[in-house]
Formats: structure tokens, C-alpha cells, sequence
């Protein structure tokens, strides 16, 4: 596996609108930025996490738009 995180210290592509796109596959995909590209092996499970350095209000009353990993083609 090349890469085992994206962080904000690895330096991801934000979309327009300030969200990032992360893009979980055994190959980098035409049009994707590596930064935003998680490698992942056939065949072997994988997990996410995520991490908050310093939540603010958001993180704590629940109002932080964080969304479920979705499958796309």
C-alpha cells in the first residue's frame, strides 16, 4: 500500500465548496488527485477513522456534516 492516510498535512484537493473527495481503489483513477486517493488491495477488508484536533462546537453538539462513505463507479 502506497498510501495509508490523507490528512490535511498531506495536502488534499478541497472541492469548491470546501468538502474533500477522498477516492478509496486499488488504482489511481483518471481524473483524480492523488492526494485525495487511498489505496486499497483486492481481495482485503479496510476501515476508516476519523480524527478532530481541536473540535469546535460543531463536533460537540452533533452539527459537523459529516457524511457516509458512498460506493460510486
Amino acid at each position: 500500500m502506497n498510501r495509508a492516510a490523507v490528512s490535511s498535512g498531506t495536502g488534499v484537493v478541497e472541492n469548491d465548496d470546501g468538502s474533500v473527495t477522498i477516492h478509496f481503489s486499488p488504482e489511481l483513477s483518471k481524473g483524480v488527485d492523488k492526494q485525495d486517493w487511498l489505496q486499497t488491495n483486492v481481495g482485503e477488508s479496510w476501515f476508516t477513522y476519523l480524527r478532530f484536533y481541536g473540535p469546535t462546537e460543531a463536533y460537540f453538539d452533533e452539527t459537523y456534516p459529516l457524511e457516509n462513505i458512498k460506493r460510486v463507479k
